[in-house]
């Protein structure tokens, strides 16, 4: 509803859209913090869109199975069509309204059963990772494909 008020061009709608972002930053700024790190679920609802699209960097942490190599793959889509979209509203917004950055970049993967000391993944998990960083950079340098497409200034970062 509120997405829709803003492709109608109606102040309300940006505002609504906005509002966790005006309030996230207001008290970045009164305690000087430098990063703001949210925690989401494993969704892709309205609410981690927003999230998403007010990043600058994001990180996945994801499962070594093949379960998360798939919602990456739907991450990765679902991502690129919400920059594509924010681009259309953002482009459409009155003079003077806040808006989302709307240009998130992949900063990694986090997989989880890592054996830190070891500085690796337990052994059946191994051959897993390795597919997934395929998947992984398949599916979201598309997404930097999309910036690039879209005229944002992007760069590759090598997480791995």
């Amino acid at each position: 509803m509120i997405l829709a008020d803003c492709l109608q061009r109606k102040v309300k709608g940006f505002k609504g859209t906005c509002a966790l972002s005006r309030l996230i930053n207001k008290c970045a700024d009164g305690s000087d913090a430098d990063f703001v790190f949210y925690d989401t679920g494993p969704n892709i609802g309205p609410l981690n869109r927003i999230i998403l699209l007010d990043c600058d960097w994001f990180i996945v942490p994801a499962a070594c199975d093949l379960f998360s190599v798939r919602g990456l793959k739907t991450l990765g889509y679902t991502l690129s069509d919400w920059i594509r979209q924010w681009k259309t509203i953002a482009d459409l917004a009155p003079d003077d309204t806040y808006l989302l950055p709307g240009r998130p970049r992949f900063l990694g993967l986090h997989p989880q059963r890592f054996r830190c000391m070891a500085k690796r993944c337990q052994r059946p998990m191994r051959s897993i990772l390795s597919n997934r960083k395929t998947c992984v950079q398949r599916h979201y340098l598309s997404v930097e494909k999309t910036h690039a497409k879209f005229g944002f200034n992007t760069r590759r970062l090598q997480a791995w």
